[in-house]
């Protein structure tokens, strides 16, 4: 969006609706407002549309009011996506509570004051994250072999045709690290998430002796 700006591409408003994950543009210095204890890296969800301009922000270190044009929409984690930490945070928020750099967790859930819960294998209860320190795990790329995972019941863009146990390939990765899979029995790549696959070793021709 800075960049068409710049360019003199000129779009309209953003309009922005109760539960939009946000994130203060680079641009922004000095909120209007102040920063009220958020930074500028930080990333938290809306509360409150006071009105076209005005909203009130949910970051991890509380609410926050902020002008709409200070803002800018990022995509959310959601709960069931595979994360990590990013590799530039050096400390965590909330502690490592034994988790390593290289842990990969499952969102929980949300919070309702934008902190993240995420649980890691074998622990028993779910770590406190806050998103603006967290990113989706790339596990797969295009040519992967993928298999939809067999005891799938649902899928969050939709089944369709399609049948729990079939391979397919990733034909494209979205910019929300969703994907687009190539099924020999559909017409068009089928639309899923990441962690509604996994991974098989590809099939391969072998000559006869």
């Amino acid at each position: 969006m800075e960049a068409l700006v710049n360019r003199g591409v000129h779009l309209s408003p953003t309009i922005f609706e109760v539960g939009d994950w946000v994130k203060f543009k680079r641009s922004v210095t000095m909120p209007t407002y102040g920063w009220q204890g958020a930074k500028h890296k930080s990333v938290g969800f809306v509360q409150t549309v006071l009105d076209k301009d005005n909203l009130i922000v949910s970051f991890c270190s509380g609410e926050a009011r902020v002008l709409a044009n200070e803002v800018l929409k990022v995509i959310p984690l959601d709960r069931g996506q595979h994360v990590q930490l990013k590799t530039d945070v050096k400390e965590p928020r909330f502690g490592w509570r034994g988790q390593s750099r290289d842990s990969v967790g499952t969102v929980l859930c949300v919070d309702d004051d934008g902190i993240l819960r995420v649980g890691f294998p074998g622990a028993s209860r779910g770590w406190k994250a806050d998103p603006a320190e967290m990113e989706r795990v790339e596990e797969f790329k295009v040519g992967d072999w993928v298999r939809i995972r067999p005891s799938l019941t649902s899928a969050k863009h939709g089944l369709r045709s399609v049948t729990p146990g079939s391979i397919g390939i990733v034909y494209c990765i979205r910019p929300d690290s969703s994907l687009l899979l190539e099924i020999s029995y559909l017409p068009n790549p089928w639309h899923c998430e990441p962690e509604e696959v996994e991974p098989v070793t590809p099939f391969r021709y072998r000559e006869s002796c």
